[in-house]
């Protein structure tokens, strides 16, 4: 009865302001006030007021909910434009909205255009914030535009949008893209006789490799190879037509529209048939001619369909004629017939050697029977599908045949060897791991860190694949020689061509039972070549990246950095990446002391392990960090290569290691900032010549600025107040982008510290109504959870014993189903819950609640599941939550048992504690949870421990 009186506005407006208020408060109001008197005296402000607080959903909810209110007789064209002349960015975005509710075909085509290029920034009215931003469009307000209407917003983007666009923002220039193409496509559909220069003045001025919906650009590309009439006659106008200043440039501006509009031999035939007068009374230009020709024109000269049309379009005109022959000459004709020539020798070259080889290995039948390595050296690289090497480069035709990359190993050594002699070699292959002589895991190492060859292991690789390929069982090997067998397979992990399926896993089973057995092999490969500094040890990135071995690992790179003082520059700073993100944090501290204390033998490692001081003792070596600063702004280079190093290899092919940002504090973002600004200038001159090695005045500028953006994405009050510092009293030239980061810091951060209303205030907001958007759902679906969670610990019917098979847990399969069988018991008919349902990526969630276009992902594990400390992030969060109907969010459930003595919840990743509570297993759970993500991640405990194990 408050709100009903216009008179409270200002007092009512001021509560809006407190943020803890507005969600809840402004729900309701989205709900009741479209429509009203009331709804247009607070409109403007309820709206930028949601909008500035980040709560872009409740503003899109208000603009649908307005359009629901409004009888059908209104004049959305007054209304849209009515949004428009407030001139704030809310209600743009509500503008747009409504355009998009209502569809294109509802209003003008002056009222569509104003709103587009008011959307994305192209518009030289609005304020330079307005056109910095740009709202995302897509293309779903077109579907029912006519020929008419969408001819005529063809023609005003490319009148009103056109000037702006080369400056524009790259999403603008995407949307804008996508909007005219889809234009462009539904206008030929429903007229495919429009005239071709029209369609060339829609498309010819977009930026051809700017799209957000590669789908659009694909549907007008078919358009034109369906319309071929249409097709050429754009090419003839585009190519021929008033103002073509160069056929060449002409060609290149339709390859430059990326819609496969450059001229075909095909398209090109067809042009010169229409250039040419049949009767001879309109002579062909000579330079247009030979213009034309030279668009499909290569180091072979013409193709030789393009001159037999050329010849046949040229109607005996002899200079025609003549400017055919020169493009296509002897030499050309010559060098083909030579190219020709040597494709025909080599294919017979490769029969010759391909039986050479037969007739070998059939001679030598007894050693291939014993499994000889040195005889099977060659067949192993056709069945793992090798071409390394010039003896394997000539076995595989150039073309796609059975012998091609692609076949199966099986297939592959059949089209070189046939059945027989294949067959022999396969069973040589396996009868190899029965070998006694074979090289152990160690000396593998050893030949490898030598430069030898590893082809002369791969035939104990073929063996373990033969084996799984016919379904024998490895684990009869013996274990040396199976080690030996994954130590030699470590170089081809990174090889994407060749395919080792089930060898990997089967190998890891038989040889690994506990993480003694990883530390023994990571040792035996790994410490040979850090005493002998080789670059890329791949074993080393195997290890720093196994998640299951993140404490290893961290255990390993400290001890590796104590015992291996002269490392490259590249292994050194990848053992430290691998020690501050596995490992103890004390552990690292006391390394980067020790070194500290330590004389350093070049000024390179002296500041390396300063820049460790600054990874990993910051608090107590900041002043030390900033009279260094000071001193040599080159230290900025250091920083740079151990947070975010330039994509860039040494001479030994390793790559550049980084932390990446997500390591670092406030305060240490904050000092490269306040360290380095005043040394590097954020608008440095361009230097005369790129460096190669990423280290000029203009990357120092784009780090010190990459510092202050990652300030925006941490939602917490000491980065608002370091950056409202920066802003005030930063370093001269980066104050513009740290008002930038500001912004988009203070949204974020309203967004991680809202606290969602109580289920009690939720239900009375909603009334028990069904959820309407992602975040209804979440909070409807988090009601039913604390509902379910009472009756499983304390009613009459000890619903909890459903988990249990006497004193032990149920299988997590069972557990999943049983809980889905609880939750699916609440939900109303409107209300779908989907189990194993598809994600995108081929993937499966356990449960997806689906309601009109809404759909939260919910993943569930039991405690003992090993996955179960981050499949929060690594399967909900990266797999599930990026469908477009659940918008980033997600539900996370793990089933707590208690302490149970096989079933027990793994260890913590980072060496903390076990939680002894189910609330103290979501409290760390949440931890875990990156910070831009806690606010869209739910996380839930579930208690079926057995009563008498409850904390």
């Amino acid at each position: 009865s408050h709100l009903m009186r216009v008179e409270l506005k200002d007092d009512f407006l001021h509560i809006l302001e407190n943020e803890a208020f507005l969600n809840p408060i402004g729900e309701l109001l989205v709900e009741a006030l479209p429509g009203t008197e009331l709804a247009r005296k607070l409109e403007p402000d309820l709206v930028v007021i949601a909008f500035d607080c980040g709560r872009y959903e409740m503003t899109r909810s208000y603009a649908r909910r307005m359009l629901r209110a409004i009888d059908a007789s209104v004049d959305w064209d007054f209304e849209i434009r009515r949004l428009l002349q407030r001139e704030d960015r809310a209600s743009d975005w509500v503008a747009w909205e409504t355009l998009v509710g209502i569809g294109a075909d509802a209003v003008s085509a002056g009222t569509v255009l104003d709103t587009v290029t008011v959307s994305l920034g192209l518009d030289s009215t609005r304020s330079a914030e307005r056109q910095s931003f740009p709202i995302r469009l897509d293309t779903n307000f077109l579907r029912q535009v006519d020929a008419v209407h969408g001819a005529e917003l063809l023609d005003g983007l490319a009148e009103r949008a056109s000037p702006w666009i080369e400056a524009a923002h790259s999403s603008a220039k995407a949307s804008i893209g996508d909007l005219v193409r889809f234009l462009t496509a539904r206008v030929i559909d429903l007229e495919p006789s429009i005239r071709p220069e029209r369609v060339w003045d829609w498309i010819a001025w977009l930026d051809g490799d700017a799209a957000h919906d590669n789908n659009v650009r694909k549907r007008l590309t078919a358009t034109f190879q369906e319309n071929g009439a249409l097709r050429a006659a754009l090419l003839e106008h585009v190519l021929l037509g008033p103002g073509t200043d160069s056929i060449e440039a002409a060609g290149e501006r339709l390859d430059a529209a990326r819609l496969e509009l450059y001229p075909t031999t095909e398209d090109l035939a067809g042009v010169l048939n229409g250039l040419c007068d049949p009767t001879g009374s309109s002579p062909v230009d000579t330079e247009t001619w030979h213009g034309l020709l030279s668009l499909d024109r290569s180091a072979g000269g013409l193709p030789a369909d393009l001159c037999d049309a050329a010849a046949a379009a040229a109607n005996g005109d002899p200079e025609l004629l003549a400017i055919v022959d020169d493009m296509s000459d002897e030499a050309d004709l010559k060098r083909r017939a030579e190219e020709e020539e040597r494709r025909s020798w080599e294919h017979a070259e490769r029969l010759r050697v391909r039986q050479r080889h037969r007739d070998e290995l059939a001679k030598r039948a007894s050693a291939v029977a014993a499994g000889d390595l040195e005889v099977l050296a060659l067949p192993s690289e056709v069945y793992l599908g090798l071409r390394g090497r010039p003896e394997t480069k000539h076995l595989f035709e150039p073309e796609a045949s059975p012998t091609d990359i692609e076949a199966s190993p099986k297939d592959r050594l059949g089209a070189l060897l046939g059945d027989e002699l294949s067959g022999r070699v396969l069973e040589g292959f396996v009868a190899v791991l029965d070998r006694s002589d074979l090289p152990s895991a160690s000396e593998i190492v050893r030949l490898h860190c030598e430069g030898k060859p590893i082809t002369a292991w791969l035939p104990m690789i073929c063996g373990v694949a033969e084996m799984l390929r016919q379904g024998l069982e490895i684990a009869r090997i013996d274990p040396d020689a199976l080690a030996a067998v994954y130590m030699a397979l470590q170089p081809f992990w990174l090889l994407s061509h060749i395919t080792f399926e089930g060898v990997r896993d089967a190998l890891e089973k038989a040889l690994f039972k506990n993480e003694a057995d990883w530390e023994a092999h990571f040792r035996t490969a790994i410490e040979p070549r850090l005493g002998k500094n080789t670059g890329c040890i791949h074993e080393l990135f195997e290890l720093a990246h196994d998640r299951r071995l993140a404490g290893l690992a961290g255990r390993l790179a400290v001890e590796w950095l104590r015992s291996y003082p002269a490392l490259s520059p590249s292994n050194r700073a990848e053992l430290l990446a691998c020690a501050v993100e596995n490992g103890s944090a004390k552990l690292v501290r006391e390394l980067v002391i020790d070194r500290r204390a330590n004389d350093h033998p070049d000024e390179e490692r002296r500041l390396f392990w300063m820049s460790a001081d600054y990874v990993a003792d910051f608090d107590d070596r900041r002043e030390a960090l900033g009279r260094e600063a000071a001193d040599n702004p080159d230290f900025l280079w250091s920083i740079r290569d151990r947070i975010a190093p330039p994509k860039r290899f040494d001479l030994n092919g390793s790559a550049a290691i980084g932390l990446g940002w997500n390591r670092l504090n406030v305060a240490q973002l904050a000092f490269i900032v306040d360290a380095f600004g005043g040394s590097w200038s954020a608008s440095p001159e361009p230097a005369g010549g790129t460096r190669r090695d990423g280290r000029d005045a203009q990357d120092a500028a784009k780090f010190i600025e990459n510092a202050i953006s990652e300030l925006s994405g941490r939602p917490s009050s000491e980065a608002t107040e370091a950056l409202q510092r920066l802003c005030a009293a930063g370093p001269q030239g980066y104050a513009g982008i740290a008002e930038q980061s500001l912004r988009r810091q203070l949204s974020a951060r309203r967004e991680s510290e809202y606290a969602a209303p109580t289920v009690e205030e939720l239900r009375a907001a909603m009334t028990e109504a069904l959820p309407e958007s992602i975040d209804d759902m979440r909070a409807w679906f988090a009601d039913r959870i604390v509902r379910l969670q009472e009756p499983i610990r304390s009613s009459n019917t000890d619903m909890w014993e459903a988990y249990w098979a006497g004193a032990r847990p149920r299988g997590e399969n069972f557990c999943r189903n049983h809980m889905i069988e609880h939750i699916s018991g609440q939900l109303p008919d409107s209300i779908r819950l989907e189990p194993e349902a598809h994600m995108p990526g081929g993937s499966r969630a356990d449960i997806v609640l689906t309601r009109n276009a809404i759909k939260l992902p919910v993943e569930i594990k039991g405690q003992w599941n090993r996955d179960v400390w981050d499949a929060a992030v690594d399967q909900l969060d990266v797999k599930y939550a990026v469908d477009w109907q659940a918008e980033g969010r997600g539900v996370y459930i793990v089933l707590w048992f208690g302490d149970v003595r096989k079933e027990k919840l793994p260890a913590h990743p980072d060496g903390l504690e076990q939680p002894q509570t189910p609330k103290a297993l979501r409290r760390m759970l949440e931890d875990r949870l990156p910070d831009a993500r806690r606010s869209l991640i739910d996380i839930f405990v579930i208690d079926v421990s057995r009563r008498d194990e409850v904390k």
